[in-house]
């Protein structure tokens, strides 16, 4: 459990992150919204990875309210979990993204 003194400090400092981070993920919707968007497999693996650091970032905002934070902290592996799903997954999606991408500038002549 963290101490109650270090939780305002942690919350301020979550929704730090999360208010520029959600700026950017707009940003990268807002230049699909226009576009002409190819659905080729490397386009795949980049919507996949915007969704997920969507979903994480949304879980991230939830641990900011200190009353829900400590509600769910309650079975201590939720955060742990949560954690590791956000950074296999980022790392299963962007590996196969930048091989694929490669493989296909590679392979046109």
């Amino acid at each position: 459990m963290v101490d109650g003194m270090l939780r305002v400090p942690m919350m301020v400092t979550t929704l730090l992150i999360a208010i520029p981070t959600g700026i950017k993920v707009f940003s990268w919707l807002a230049t699909l919204w226009e576009g002409r968007i190819k659905f080729t497999t490397p386009m795949l693996f980049a919507l996949g990875f915007v969704a997920n650091f969507l979903l994480g970032g949304l879980s991230g905002v939830m641990f900011a309210a200190i009353p829900f934070d400590q509600q769910l902290t309650v079975p201590p592996t939720f955060k742990p979990e949560r954690l590791n799903v956000e950074v296999s997954s980022g790392r299963r999606d962007v590996a196969p993204l930048s091989q694929t991408f490669v493989w296909s500038v590679e392979a046109s002549p």
